[in-house]
């Protein structure tokens, strides 16, 4: 859904659109279009990246293949969509497993529009826990993130050997609706989702080894993951 509704927007002036087909379900369902959970109310993870996908300053990935091999040649092309024109610095970051920086690009551009911001081009090593991670910041915030897998022979494969991983949730005294999230374990915890009673921003988020960041979330939340060892609830 999220690469259906950034590659439709990159062709702005050339295609007006596209439908999406069921956009709540009336079932438990962890495969579909639907954006919102059976209840109607609680927001999936493609809420969030449609959201961003649908907003008027935002930034994306055209690629071909989420699977790369040890030693082959990735490429990819980085796009500002700047509806109202208000212009931005973008930082184009290649992260691996553990963190480390495989490559940075960074772009000022103060046009209105769709406009690409450049080519991210380099030779793919061999990343730790098999994956690599391609960050897209707008004005030091990070906005989009897109997940490579290296090898070729399942996709996702190692995203799916990832170990379970805990992360640590405090919500801080100011301003009271911040929670400071941290992952002090050598995995990555990917698709931090938090659910509650108020809105979260941002969600369903990714944490690199290491690496800590603040949500704004108010009321009870609770935290899900695609690998988190158990859930956590503030």
């Amino acid at each position: 859904l999220r690469y259906a509704s950034e590659s439709t927007r990159r062709r702005e002036g050339e295609a007006a659109g596209y439908i999406i087909w069921m956009g709540n379900e009336p079932f438990p369902n962890p495969c579909n279009t639907s954006v919102l959970e059976f209840d109607n109310t609680t927001p999936k993870p493609a809420y969030y990246a449609l959201q961003n996908a649908y907003s008027n300053l935002f930034a994306s990935l055209r690629y071909d293949t989420v699977c790369y091999p040890a030693g082959s040649s990735f490429h990819a092309e980085a796009y500002l969509h700047d509806i109202l024109g208000a212009g931005a610095a973008v930082d184009v970051t290649v992260l691996d497993g553990a963190g480390k920086e495989l490559f940075h690009m960074a772009q000022d551009c103060r046009e209105k529009g769709v406009r690409k911001i450049g080519d991210i081009d380099f030779i793919v090593p061999s990343c730790e826990k098999n994956l690599f991670f391609v960050r897209l910041s707008i004005n030091g915030v990070l906005n989009n993130q897109y997940i490579f897998n290296v090898g070729s022979e399942k996709p996702f494969g190692a995203l799916r050997a990832l170990a379970d991983t805990t992360v640590t949730a405090k919500r801080q005294d100011i301003p009271g609706e911040e929670i400071l999230l941290s992952n002090d374990s050598d995995t990555p915890a990917v698709g931090i989702l938090l659910t509650g009673d108020g809105a979260v921003s941002p969600n369903y988020i990714t944490l690199l080894p290491g690496e800590k960041r603040a949500v704004s979330a108010k009321g009870t939340v609770t935290l899900h993951g695609y690998n988190l060892l158990k859930p956590i609830t503030l």
